[in-house]
């Protein structure tokens, strides 16, 4: 039977407003980020929210080891829409997308990595919360004494504070503005800083206000960030936002389990010449590194001391546990980093993600020891048992 007339007009009209007004998106740069890659700054890649990184093998703004990885974005109701991988990656491409050149980013992006590891509910001094009120450092910016509350206000900027976007967009009006130490627009002599050095003392100086404290550490991270984005000499993969924080604040009821091995390296002279870390614990810090999402960098293998402070002997010595040292793996002392290294060992362990984060933020606790899969596993954090662990996490497994 044929359709009558009508039908054919009424189907026919359905494609033209379709075709005219819902174009098919297409994969091509925007014009801005045209603008950026011609100025020779490198922008993180940045997909659509849930869509697939591809395979971007040579490009030098592309992070290995966490290319081809489901990419999200914040669910909050700022104005500001945010790019990139992770945390990091999108507060790298904000200033970016603002015209600061790559020098003065990493400038920043150095002095954030120590202040709050890119996480918009860090709390001073290792942990996380979703109070901004509180009378500690709070946030992307470590706010002090509650004064991002009225940051938001002052600026106007839309969405809910615990979101990163939110917290960048006050940031980039205190730059315009009023910066948390008093000084009026800031932003005017940051971008005629072209090394470095002056990025990191400018930006510690005049936003943070906090002297000359972890300078080192502000230094060579910002080297690192700068390295990344350029593909300098010495690029490795610079640290993000912890496991137990994102876009929206904290998330310790993540399911996050383990995605495959990772990768371990030893730093050179963690081990005792001719005596390496045994199999069986390599292969449980690989395990652990899948989960972490990043390298691992063992400070401390078998060159430790035989004994322990309680006289027992060491597993180090025999080869069966590492010390993760938080300055080679761009980590504080009871920072984030520390916090998700923590947290990514006691999953391994067999723990729930959810108990594992609870467990990971503790201070001044036991030696957390677990038996699973036949070995006897110890991840140690944030505590003086067994030593000095605030500036390490020691990951032991050995048969038993």
């Amino acid at each position: 039977m044929m359709k009558p007339r009508w039908l054919h007009i009424l189907m026919l009209l359905f494609f033209i407003i379709f075709s005219v007004f819902l174009p098919v998106k297409g994969s091509a740069m925007s014009e801005a980020q045209q603008k950026i890659f011609q100025r020779k700054i490198y922008y993180f890649n940045a997909e659509a929210c849930g869509a697939t990184a591809p395979d971007t093998s040579g490009d030098v703004s592309a992070d290995p080891e966490t290319a081809s990885t489901t990419l999200g974005c914040c669910q909050n109701d700022s104005s500001t829409q945010l790019s990139g991988r992770n945390p990091a990656e999108k507060v790298w491409n904000f200033f970016i997308d603002k015209g600061l050149s790559n020098i003065q980013v990493a400038g920043i992006m150095g002095n954030l990595q120590v202040e709050s590891s890119f996480s918009p509910t860090a709390m001073y001094p290792s942990t996380h919360g979703t109070d901004p009120t509180v009378d500690v450092a709070w946030g992307l910016g470590q706010w002090t004494n509650g004064k991002a509350v009225g940051v938001k206000r002052d600026s106007g900027a839309s969405g809910s504070i615990l979101s990163l976007a939110t917290q960048l967009d006050m940031m980039w009006w205190e730059l315009n503005n009023r910066s948390p130490t008093g000084q009026q627009h800031i932003i005017n002599k940051l971008k005629t800083i072209h090394n470095l050095s002056e990025a990191v003392i400018f930006w510690q100086i005049y936003y943070e206000g906090s002297g000359t404290q972890g300078r080192a550490q502000r230094q060579a991270a910002a080297i690192t960030w700068k390295n990344h984005a350029t593909g300098g000499s010495g690029s490795s993969t610079p640290a993000t936002a912890d496991a137990t924080g994102g876009d929206c604040g904290s998330s310790d009821d993540s399911s996050s389990s383990d995605t495959g091995d990772g990768k371990v390296e030893f730093a050179s002279g963690a081990n005792l010449p001719g005596k390496p870390v045994t199999d069986v614990t390599t292969d449980y810090l690989k395990k652990v590194s899948g989960i972490y999402g990043k390298t691992l960098i063992c400070t401390t293998g078998t060159n430790h001391d035989k004994y322990t402070v309680d006289g027992n002997i060491s597993d180090h010595y025999s080869g069966h546990a590492c010390d993760i040292g938080m300055s080679a793996n761009h980590g504080t002392d009871d920072g984030p980093v520390g916090d998700a290294i923590m947290k990514a060992c006691l999953v391994a362990a067999g723990d729930s993600p959810k108990e594992a984060a609870k467990t990971a933020k503790i201070r001044n606790g036991p030696v957390q020891t677990r038996t699973n899969n036949g070995l006897r596993i110890q991840c140690i954090w944030g505590t003086n048992a067994g030593g000095n662990h605030h500036n390490h996490v020691h990951i032991g497994a050995r048969p038993g």
